[in-house]
């Protein structure tokens, strides 16, 4: 299946991207429970994914938990944790740095045991 949204031509990216994209997503018929974890970026950055613009009909976290949601895939934005990363954190605006890995990796650790013990798992199976 083509799962390259097509929003007023807004075009996930590129054919290259949609493409990679559906294999990723192919994964399900394998058994495969995915889950996407978007990348955190600084505030100031992370507020150009939050808006449209006249390159795109719909923000990308707006297409992303359109497109997830409609697959059965979840999906994880990190704004939530931007404000426990403190500037000293980043090794520039989209990158974190040995003082933000920590904090990140906690972050999806915690929300891991949580993940994974709603579909009944925990750490030993």
């Amino acid at each position: 299946p083509d799962y390259g949204p097509q929003a007023g031509g807004f075009d996930f990216y590129q054919q290259s991207s949609q493409t990679n994209l559906s294999y990723f997503m192919s994964l399900q018929e394998l058994g495969v429970d995915l889950l996407v974890i978007d990348a955190p970026v600084q505030a100031a950055y992370y507020d150009l994914y939050l808006v449209s613009s006249e390159n795109y009909d719909q923000s990308y976290f707006s297409l992303a938990d359109d497109l997830f949601a409609a697959n059965g895939v979840s999906f994880w934005s990190t704004h939530e944790l931007l404000p426990s990363i403190p500037d000293s954190g980043w090794y520039d605006p989209i990158h974190l740095n040995q003082n933000g890995v920590p904090i990140f990796s906690e972050w999806v650790g915690i929300r891991l045991v949580d993940f994974f013990a709603e579909r009944g798992l925990d750490e030993r199976n």
